[in-house]
């Protein structure tokens, strides 16, 4: 670390040393263009997400090792903490072969091309001068830690072990990069995923790209943007593209075919919409894998015509992707588009058809979204009042909400959204019953459909090839909570996975050991989600808030109850003994019934879960509330009053002289109910802001 000066301002800095990198990169959802992506010139909307793998490079050995400068080689270790694996490799500095020399079969095919090509790019790139400080730092071997957010697996296992529900609040108390599980080998689920058990957010692009991002920083070639600047991303375009040609063709050799390459682009570049490469740019790096020298191959790469197209692209504003985990195992993409390539040879007519529609559904979809990113850009006042009053509501009384020309439009814009992501939804589903392939399948069909029914959703899908990976939705304003506590009963986990358009990042440090991006937080002696984001953050507070309050006023109303009722004192007067108690009086009578039943409602409030659709009939009792208070206390003042003061005109005399005890009871019920209307105002008056009328009162 260094500190500069920069506009007046001393800053501490990175410095560039060969210490160690830490590079992220994130998960996608293929919003459309699932199969039709795989050819030119079909595009795709790729959404990048807040869940990220990690890649840790450091040196392996500290000092140098002398053995390597005399063997021509280097070791390279491969760690991978929630598998509980470590590989150890040769990588041969003469012809840059990797020879796997751990006991056991734990190999990383993804993170071998990459390191391969990685440093076969390094060579290729670097300055004369800076050579032989190259082939120093790879002498010192090579230490890869490889770390993937928890949303890439499945824990659906780990939270019914711990007799949790299916929410995301449970999700959110497994410890970060936790372990990973794996799918029950008995599954019988067609295209079901054998052993690591995964969401479908592309995790070994963004493995792959991790990687390849921390070597070639690692070892001088590029220099990433850091992720707490994300304006600095353009600015290093020209380094984005290196690592992205290199990330593409270790991927595509890792697994053994030319993919359409849309999840290593988001994983690079973040959100966009995405048109493929030509296959033939990596066809020098599949002769490669036939003996020909990396150091042949990779110049060729690096200088090929890489003609993928990508445009920047995000959900509009107020609108939140959700994902949710059916557990069922994952489906096998790789075998799902062979099944529907099969197809499409066999019927070509008919594919050709059904993709022209599909097509164009997924054009129709892309072209409602971008132009309810431009109304919320020229009309955002309106827009923000119309999406904020639609996401309490489902899709069919949208209309009603419409106020002015412009809503109008803004109205037809979601539908005719809704219209076309329905239209996807149907092409997908008759080229999976032609290809034979549970695209659709009958239980993702179910939840989608119900799912589409639900308040203030815009969009819900299988993502990409579909099949039984986790289904996604698009939610308008405040309505995620809603839908992800009714995933729930449909024994679906709501994941914590939110779109971030960020692409590759440089981190500045391990993240098990320090705040990052989205940080470790302890709330109550629980470990909250690393991927928790500042609005969870908030959220969390006013609950707890909100939460005290209803403890307090339940304390107040319960206090008061209980003095009146305990209020009595016995006297005499002119030798007449008498006792005056609460019941002598209808008033107090009222007063205690009025208290002990706001006692009872705020206790039973108290244990109410967050996300309950009953918290809207909450506001409306909290009036009832409010308002039974208020009068209990009007008429118990009134006696109190009188028989303080008396009443002149009438000729009663005061009788607080005479039972002062009781009085001064009387006095406190009334003090102490009085706090509790109070906090009931004040929790009426948040309901009403944040549940009933978010419309005028929320400052986004």
């Amino acid at each position: 670390m260094e500190a500069v000066k920069k506009e007046g301002k001393l800053i501490v800095v990175e410095k560039q040393t060969n210490n160690y990198r830490v590079a992220s990169a994130p998960g996608k959802v293929l919003l459309t263009g699932g199969y039709l992506i795989l050819e030119r010139p079909n595009a795709g909307l790729v959404l990048s997400t807040n869940a990220r793998f990690f890649a840790i490079v450091k040196p392996l050995y500290q000092p140098l090792k002398p053995d390597n400068w005399a063997s021509g080689c280097t070791d390279v270790k491969l760690t991978s903490p929630q598998l509980a694996r470590e590989s150890v490799y040769k990588l041969s500095l003469k012809n840059l072969s990797l020879e796997y020399v751990s006991s056991g079969d734990s190999r990383n095919p993804f993170v071998e091309q990459a390191v391969q090509y990685c440093v076969a790019a390094a060579r290729a790139t670097v300055d004369k001068k800076n050579k032989d400080s190259l082939e120093k730092l790879l002498l010192h071997g090579l230490d890869i830690t490889i770390l993937g957010s928890n949303d890439f697996y499945s824990y659906r296992n780990q939270i019914e072990a711990r007799g949790l529900p299916l929410t995301p609040d449970a999700l959110a108390t497994l410890p970060p990069f936790a372990s990973i599980t794996f799918n029950d080998e008995g599954s019988n689920v067609e295209n079901c995923k054998p052993e690591v058990a995964k969401t479908g957010l592309g995790s070994s692009a963004a493995m792959t790209t991790a990687v390849v991002a921390a070597l070639l920083h690692y070892l001088g070639v590029v220099n990433l943007p850091s992720m707490l600047k994300d304006h600095q991303h353009e600015k290093h375009i020209a380094d984005l593209d290196l690592v992205h040609v290199i990330a593409q063709t270790a991927h595509c050799i890792a697994q053994g075919k030319v993919g359409s390459g849309f999840d290593v682009s988001s994983a690079v570049y973040g959100s966009q919409r995405y048109v493929r490469f030509s296959p033939e740019v990596i066809s020098s790096a599949q002769v490669a894998v036939t003996g020909t020298p990396l150091q042949e191959v990779v110049p060729q790469i690096l200088k090929g015509k890489w003609d993928h197209d990508r445009t920047k692209f995000s959900l509009p504003p107020l609108m939140t992707l959700l994902l949710g985990e059916p557990g069922t195992g994952g489906s096998s993409t790789p075998s799902m588009v062979g099944s529907v390539k099969k197809w499409q040879k066999s019927d070509p007519q008919k594919s050709l058809e059904t993709w022209k529609k599909l097509s164009e559904a997924n054009s129709a979809l892309e072209m409602q979204l971008n132009t309810l990113s431009k109304l919320a850009e020229e009309h955002w006042e309106e827009y923000k009042s119309l999406i904020y009053s639609c996401s309490i509501l489902k899709s069919e009384k949208w209309t009603q909400q419409v106020s002015k020309p412009s809503q109008e439009i803004i109205v037809k814009t979601l539908l005719g959204a809704r219209d076309a992501m329905l239209g996807i939804r149907y092409h997908m589903h008759q080229m999976g019953e032609a290809a034979g392939v549970p695209i659709e399948p009958e239980s993702q069909t179910k939840l989608l459909d119900a799912t589409m029914d639900m308040e203030g959703v815009l969009l819900a899908g299988v993502p990409g090839a579909g099949g039984f990976d986790a289904v996604f939705a698009v939610t308008l304003g405040d309505a995620g909570s809603h839908v992800s506590n009714s995933w729930s009963s449909f024994n679906v986990l709501a994941l914590l996975v939110r779109e971030d358009p960020q692409g590759v990042s440089l981190e500045t440090a391990d993240p098990r050991t320090k705040e990052i991006t989205s940080s470790i937080s302890s709330v109550n002696g629980k470990l909250v989600h690393p991927n928790f984001s500042a609005e969870s953050m908030a959220k969390i507070t006013k609950r707890l808030c909100t939460l005290v309050l209803r403890l307090m006023a339940v304390g107040a109303t319960l206090l008061a109850a209980i003095v009146m009722v305990t209020s009595h004192q016995r006297t005499s007067i002119f030798g007449i003994s008498f006792e005056v108690k609460y019941n002598h009086t209808p008033a107090f009578q009222y007063f205690v019934i009025a208290n002990a039943i706001a006692t009872v409602y705020g206790f039973l409030v108290i244990f109410l879960p967050s996300e309950s659709q009953l918290w809207r009939l909450v506001v409306a009792l909290d009036v009832v509330i409010t308002v039974l208070l208020s009068t209990s206390i009007s008429a118990a003042l009134a006696i109190g009053t009188l028989g303080k003061n008396g009443n002149s005109y009438a000729g009663w005399l005061p009788i607080c002289g005479q039972v002062p005890k009781y009085c001064d009871q009387v006095k406190g019920a009334l003090i102490s109910s009085f706090v509790g209307l109070i906090i009931y105002v004040l929790l009426l008056l948040y309901a009403i802001h944040t549940v009933l009328d978010p419309l005028l009162l929320r400052k986004t």
